[in-house]
């Protein structure tokens, strides 16, 4: 059985060398592929078989051509810039890469190449190991074996110092680890090699039960005693190479008594070590004392510390460790998160950042902390110029702790992150948090999500965004912002200029506060990503959506030309904007002017100017109001929009058939948008149909998610011609569609006929061909925030 493009690993569609892409692959080709036994696992001196040789043939042939592309690249372009995945996608021709397997790595000075061998767990042996480093020995930049387990360590301790650019190491899920073989690998020659992850093997088991090592590949050791590695071998053992500056142990199972004899020969021998992470272990007070007493040294030298998901609570050894934290001068991220930390170990913690100037990022999310946590850490930001991210999410700080940070956010001049989500804070703290926005001039990322913030948190948040110059990122989701909210977020809206991620998902804002956010968003150009996700949005919404997202210059689509725009069309019912009237504006000699008619004289519209230099366009027969800048004359309804968004989530609203034209004009007419998610809204064929239609003319899209909506057959056959034209689109989600065999089989048909499409979701459609359901079990799975 040879591995070729045209055998064993057939592909339906052309891929990209992207971190999120994958292959659709033939079941019924791989089948042999998984079950077939290649090799004698017992002799290492076996000569290779034919599928050994066959796949360090393919890999071979794609790293080879991997690297002349690359160098193609550089050549035509004159310059020794990285080249980007999506560059990359148009120089590969059609199925040639090994489920994603083998990558560039972001290396601006070499061309380094990562392998993930993850896929090939039951083919990676010594010889296809050594012969596939062999030949790219200079190049391997990123080496993963995790579940390898049919080479030998011993082998792979050979081989590390040919790989003289090998930057990353890992080996999770490795059996074939012995304590002899784990002191060598550690002790491994390389010069380059700087990060070892040694994640998800049982130390416990390793190093200190009796064991014979079944599942190594040396006879020898297969032939030898049990034996018992005592605390000595431990200590005069663990000793790192002097180049590897970090090293990951997370779910090893390292309990106190003994992963402290692991952790204390780490740091006494290793100084050069700078990055440690013991997550998902079960370490406690033990560990902790060793850790503190160790950062209070003049010798150490570690920056970065992740003890998440232990057992550590506040008791003495947690009081002495933050006590050393104060007079440490290398640590700066330390990882608490998921412990047992109290409010008295919390508070203890917050009082050291008074004194700590190294610590730039803290995390102690999901610890049962409370208010006087939250206080203290208020009263520390007023004076803590170091700290840049703070993670207090699920923590129980409570409203005194919430106001606090509030208060302490108005005079900090560090703090970049903070996420105070899932806490149950309430309008005071809403109202203090937001009003420190207004004087704050640091603070890019806000995660306030999953509180209790009600109407009058929501209207205090739009007025700080109207001043506010530095927030990027404001995560409100979860909360009750409601029609008032959303009314001051949309006057806020076209007066922000740095504000790209907004999430408002399940905050009741009903349709007509829908509506107010969707009219602001032509007169805003900062904003990039937008989740109105869950709140009961409907038609109304996505006609003033559209019409502030439609580009004048689009020339991709005629609606007359689509029958699901026809005028006589029941749903077809073009949108009145507040600002429909006007039909030329120029204001760069009104600046100062207190009012200013349009020149159609319409007595139902006027423009007002406020002390913000912004005009204000009010319907006097809605009562609504639509805010805009001062160059509102580049923003004429209908024409030209101002907004940039990239990224549209709808998710769980009440679009329905009539709303999904309206998306499907969106895609028509927008260049910029990239991802829409309209998922469990309703839509059923004739919304399908309409999508499937804009998809055929739109060159900018590359990630639509329609599941659990009802498209039916006809919507999935209309996106099946799309699929055969649009050349753009990567991500495809379409399950719980009811697209039944028919639906299932255009699509399946219409793959021959692409040449950019990566992945696509498709279960849950009531299939009952053998054949298709074989191919949906094929397809590779991906995340509904794909690209997101």
């Amino acid at each position: 059985m040879g591995i070729s493009n045209t055998d064993s690993l057939t592909y339906s569609t052309t891929t990209t060398t992207s971190s999120n892409a994958s292959m659709i692959a033939s079941t019924e080709d791989q089948q042999p592929l998984q079950q077939k036994q290649l090799f004698n696992h017992d002799n290492n001196e076996q000569q290779p078989t034919s599928d050994d040789l066959a796949l360090v043939s393919e890999i071979k042939q794609f790293g080879t051509l991997l690297i002349r592309k690359y160098q193609k690249h550089i050549k035509v372009n004159n310059q020794q810039s990285f080249i980007t995945n999506i560059e990359l996608k148009e120089t590969l021709s059609k199925g040639i890469v090994l489920n994603n397997s083998i990558n560039l790595l972001n290396s601006p000075y070499k061309i380094l190449l990562q392998f993930s061998l993850l896929n090939f767990h039951s083919f990676i042996n010594d010889y296809t190991l050594k012969n596939i480093c062999n030949e790219f020995q200079n190049h391997i930049g990123l080496l993963d074996l995790s579940k390898c387990k049919h080479f030998t360590i011993e082998a792979l301790v050979e081989i590390i110092p040919s790989l003289s650019n090998l930057q990353f190491l890992r080996l999770r899920f490795c059996k074939q680890i012995t304590p002899d073989n784990l002191f060598t690998l550690l002790k491994c020659k390389s010069d380059s090699l700087s990060t070892l992850d040694l994640s998800y093997n049982c130390f416990d088991s390793v190093l200190f039960n009796q064991r014979k090592d079944n599942n190594s590949l040396n006879s020898s050791t297969l032939l030898s005693p049990p034996t018992t590695t005592t605390a000595t071998d431990i200590n005069n053992n663990i000793i790192l190479n002097p180049n590897i500056k970090s090293l990951i142990l997370t779910h090893c199972h390292l309990q106190d008594e003994k992963g402290e004899l692991v952790i204390k020969a780490l740091i006494q021998h290793n100084n050069h070590l700078k990055h440690l992470n013991l997550s998902g272990n079960e370490l406690s007070s033990k560990t902790l004392s060793l850790l503190g007493n160790f950062i209070k040294q003049d010798t150490c030298r570690l920056v970065d510390i992740d003890l998440g998901t232990n057992m550590i609570i506040d008791d003495t050894s947690f009081m002495e460790f933050a006590d050393s934290l104060a007079h440490n001068n290398s640590l700066e991220s330390l990882n608490l998160e998921s412990n047992q930390i109290k409010d008295q170990g919390g508070a203890k913690l917050a009082e050291t950042l008074k004194c700590n100037k190294t610590l730039t990022c803290l995390n102690l999310g999901s610890n049962d902390l409370g208010p006087d946590t939250g206080v203290a850490f208020g009263n520390a930001l007023e004076t803590n110029n170091s700290l840049i991210k703070l993670l207090l999410d699920k923590t129980l700080i409570d409203e005194d702790g919430g106001v606090s940070i509030g208060h302490g956010l108005e005079s900090n001049k560090s703090l970049q992150y903070l996420d105070l989500g899932g806490n149950q804070l309430e309008n005071e703290s809403g109202v203090a948090i937001a009003n420190s926005l207004k004087t704050n001039n640091s603070l890019t990322t806000l995660v306030l999500k999953r509180n209790q913030f009600g109407e009058y948190s929501g209207k205090t948040f739009g007025e700080a965004l109207k001043s506010n110059t530095s927030l990027r990122v404001l995560d409100l989701s979860g909360n009750q912002i409601g029609y008032k909210g959303a009314k001051s977020m949309a006057y806020s809206l076209p007066l922000n200029k740095t504000l790209s991620d907004l999430d408002l998902s399940y905050n009741l804002l009903g349709d007509e506060g829908g509506k107010l956010i969707c009219e602001s968003l032509g007169a805003n150009s900062s904003l990039l990503r937008l989740n109105l996700s869950a709140n009961r949005i409907a038609v109304e919404s996505m006609k003033a959506l559209s019409i502030s997202l439609k580009n004048s210059q689009s020339t991709n689509y005629s609606q007359k030309d689509n029958q699901f725009y026809n005028t006589n069309n029941h749903f077809y019912q073009p949108s009145l904007n507040l600002n429909s009237n006007i039909k030329d504006l120029n204001l760069n000699d009104n600046i100062n002017s207190n009012n200013i008619d349009n020149d159609n004289n319409n007595n139902n519209i006027s423009l007002t100017h406020t002390n913000h230099n912004s005009l204000y366009l009010r319907n006097k027969k809605t009562n609504l109001l639509t805010v805009s800048s001062p160059n509102l004359q580049h923003f004429k309804t209908g024409e030209s929009t101002l907004s940039n968004l990239k990224s549209l989530k709808l998710d769980c609203n009440r679009i329905g058939d009539e709303g999904a034209l309206y998306i499907a004009s969106i895609i028509s007419n927008n260049p910029s948008i990239q991802y829409i998610s309209v998922a469990s809204n309703h839509i059923g064929e004739i919304g399908g149909q309409a999508i499937g239609e804009a998809l055929k003319v739109n060159t900018y899209l590359q990630s639509i998610h329609l599941d659990s909506n009802s498209i039916g057959t006809k919507g999935a056959q209309t996106i099946s011609e799309a699929i055969k034209r649009n050349s753009t689109l990567r991500f495809l989600g379409v399950c719980s569609n009811r697209l039944q065999d028919k639906g299932i089989k255009a699509i399946k048909d219409s793959l021959d006929h692409n040449t950019t499409l990566i992945s696509i979701s498709m279960n849950n459609n009531n299939v009952q061909d053998d054949q298709l359901l074989l191919f949906l079990d094929s397809l590779p799975q991906f995340s509904v925030d794909t690209f997101k």
